[in-house]
């Protein structure tokens, strides 16, 4: 490949299998010769340049032009910018979403002490029982509980195992923000909440969701969870439920955890009005929720962690995380910023109703993407790296050394770049088949292209 002083490269992989592929790059300048002029069967030469990188879009989140609006009261705005950093635009809370493990959960039900907690005189009273799930370091497991309603308003009941001041604050908290306001919200973006258990109500249950040993791993505290198994088949103890950690606090972040959690419960409710049950593979189910958890409230403190490891090590995190890879922490750590910031720059040209477009589709994650957006994953992922690296300078970049051998390491679809270089040259590629490699040379506010031909070889 061809480079001329100024010139940077970005280098992407488009499998998605969440594998780790090995990339060589080999940088000879202008005037010395050697074998590394000659492109190989996995080398990369570029086409003839076709977009101006300047007007690539992305999406940020921000306050509306209208004053007097509490945090709470954020929504999202689109527009072309390439100065502002991707660091202060996407902030998200994090919850592991759950997935009911069915000999386990049976197991743990069968052997858990039915709980009555005393109940003071004058509560709202009524009770109802339930499976809640408790997360532990070694997986999760049902706990069943005989649980009280606190408080309900016309659409929401919530119910707990006490009846402290913090929990009625929060119970009260939870209906009045459900009901002013994000229920319709997230209904509007991605589709009405199925009514699974017949009561008239979403029902929403604040207990205790982790044990002390979880905390101490180290992972994301588990805030709240949906679980697909209590919508799909409600049986004894599910229905449309919202599991919140009894802990919470009633503060602007509490409107992001309950629209993350209400955007899964919409996503599983579109799987009761159609035959073709066909699930968002849960990495988009993820991000979905997180886009729209954002769109509430754009400065929610949870994703900062997420956010922050991703932008110092974006090649080891992937968009695409298959369900079943084994690593949970890959599942629910920075790659879930890297599915937020794609999924937000694939939906920055189109209207708000295309989240819901993508959760009526049919088929798998990549392929309603590209039929949503009328483009192909390829173009959708390379302009998602033009954003990154347009707004936010601050990204890690690699230098080519003359003479010498670099190999970077990407991880399933993920991104990196190159520091322009300082004079003409040629950089040679290589690449495994398996790691579909995408490259893109940029220079100035042009872009040149490079794509993978299946019979293995780049071409003119």
């Amino acid at each position: 490949m061809k480079l001329t002083a100024g010139d940077a490269v970005m280098l992407g992989s488009l499998d998605r299998t969440a594998r780790r592929h090995h990339v060589t790059l080999t940088w000879i300048p202008a005037g010395v010769h050697g074998t590394a002029h000659t492109v190989s069967d996995q080398s990369v030469v570029v086409r003839k340049p076709v977009v101006d990188g300047r007007t690539a879009r992305r999406l940020q989140i921000c306050p509306p032009s209208r004053g007097g609006l509490s945090v709470s009261e954020m929504s999202i705005e689109r527009f072309e910018s390439t100065t502002s950093e991707i660091s202060g635009s996407i902030a998200a809370v994090g919850r592991l979403f759950a997935k009911s493990d069915g000999a386990g959960n049976a197991e743990a039900m069968k052997n858990s002490r039915l709980s009555s907690p005393p109940w003071p005189a004058g509560a709202e009273g009524g009770s109802r029982r339930f499976a809640v799930p408790l997360f532990t370091a070694g997986g999760v497991h049902d706990h069943q509980l005989l649980m009280h309603q606190i408080t309900r308003g016309d659409r929401v009941r919530v119910y707990g195992v006490s009846l402290t001041k913090a929990t009625v604050s929060l119970a009260e908290a939870v209906v009045d923000r459900l009901e002013r306001r994000l229920v319709r919200f997230v209904e509007a973006r991605v589709g009405a909440l199925a009514d699974t258990d017949c009561d008239g109500s979403l029902t929403v249950v604040l207990s205790k969701l982790e044990t002390r040993e979880q905390f101490l791993t180290g992972n994301e505290p588990v805030r709240g969870c949906v679980r697909a198994a209590d919508i799909l088949a409600p049986g004894d103890f599910g229905g449309d439920i919202i599991y919140l950690s009894e802990t919470l606090r009633v503060d602007d972040e509490l409107d992001a955890i309950l629209a993350h959690e209400l955007t899964h419960l919409a996503v599983f409710s579109r799987l009761c009005t159609t035959t073709e049950r066909t699930p968002l593979p849960r990495w988009l189910n993820e991000a979905l929720a997180h886009y729209v958890e954002c769109q509430v409230n754009p400065s929610s403190r949870n994703m900062a962690t997420r956010l922050e490891e991703f932008r110092r090590h974006p090649a080891d995190f992937p968009v695409i995380v298959p369900d079943q890879h084994v690593s949970l922490s890959l599942r629910r750590g920075p790659a879930r910023a890297a599915g937020c910031l794609f999924l937000s720059s694939a939906l920055s040209r189109l209207p708000e109703h295309a989240a819901h477009d993508i959760v009526a589709g049919a088929g798998g994650a990549v392929q309603r993407l590209e039929e949503v957006t009328g483009r192909s994953f390829g173009e959708l992922f390379r302009e998602w790296g033009l954003n990154m690296i347009a707004a936010d300078s601050h990204l890690p970049r690699w230098d080519v050394v003359d003479g010498q051998t670099l190999i970077q390491t990407l991880t399933g679809t993920a991104q990196s770049w190159s520091t322009p270089v300082s004079s003409d040259g040629m950089l040679a590629i290589k690449s495994s088949r398996d790691c579909r490699l995408q490259v893109t040379v940029l220079n100035g506010g042009l872009f040149r292209l490079a794509y993978w031909i299946p019979d293995g070889c780049y071409r003119r």
